[in-house]
């Protein structure tokens, strides 16, 4: 199956300005409290320990596990990939306070420092791709037609927990980098959520969801508005969220 194709076409169908009950009320509850904790701020705060030096990176100790891949926790593991992670990361955060959208030139910028590359070649998929069990078509245009739907994206009004799913699952599907798509996807939801003042709650189960091409986002649009909700939810004394 191709899943880029199926991906493309089922997303051009769904409707996102009436996504189901549930989602709408677990969306209520995700407020803006003003500008978020930047992304580094946020992977710091996350239980990865590392020193931070402009874009060196010297990790104290590994706490990464196999099953939780997040954003810049690979210190330990993969030094230089760490480093050109958290220096797109950075990009990020200077897009944010810009007030900037991810769009598709910026995205390409930013996964250009993930990447270590200067120029599309180097960058750009430009045929066939596996991963696992996986496998993405290619098709002339697959790049521009991408471009023009985050441009047209960016321009909407959504929910931006819906904005994020929405370039999460585009990147992830798409595949339309040689390498790094799945940092590309945590970098581009991190941005639209950061963008909104909203903070990024734990991946790891966003990661592992199962998210086959062509079914709807729903499921996981609504795991990213709970875990949002849980960040900005009250704090009781032991620091756990207090119910509502």
């Amino acid at each position: 199956m191709d899943c880029a194709y199926v991906h493309l076409q089922r997303a051009l169908t769904v409707s996102w300005e009436t996504p189901p009950p549930a989602l709408v009320a677990a969306l209520a509850r995700v407020r803006s409290e003003g500008r978020g904790a930047s992304v580094l701020e946020v992977e710091k705060r996350r239980g990865c320990p590392r020193t931070i030096r402009g874009d060196a990176v010297a990790s104290q100790r590994s706490v990464v596990g196999a099953h939780r891949r997040d954003l810049a926790c690979e210190g330990a593991r993969a030094p230089a990939r760490a480093a050109r992670l958290l220096a797109a990361a950075a990009r990020v955060e200077a897009a944010v306070a810009a007030g900037r959208a991810p769009t598709w030139p910026r995205l390409c910028a930013t996964q250009r420092a993930v990447l270590g590359v200067d120029d599309d070649e180097a960058l750009l998929r430009r045929g066939p791709a596996g991963c696992g069990d996986r496998r993405y078509g290619y098709w002339p245009r697959l790049h521009e037609r991408l471009a023009a739907k985050l441009a047209a994206d960016a321009r909407g009004s959504l929910h931006p927990v819906l904005q994020a799913t929405r370039l999460y699952l585009d990147l992830i599907h798409l595949h339309p980098f040689i390498d790094g798509n799945a940092r590309a996807a945590r970098l581009g939801l991190t941005w639209w959520l950061a963008l909104a003042g909203l903070p990024l709650p734990p991946l790891d189960p966003l990661i592992r969801l199962p998210k086959p091409p062509g079914h709807p986002p729903w499921t996981f649009a609504h795991l990213l508005a709970l875990g949002v909700a849980r960040c900005l939810a009250p704090t009781g004394p032991n620091g756990s969220a207090r119910s509502r």
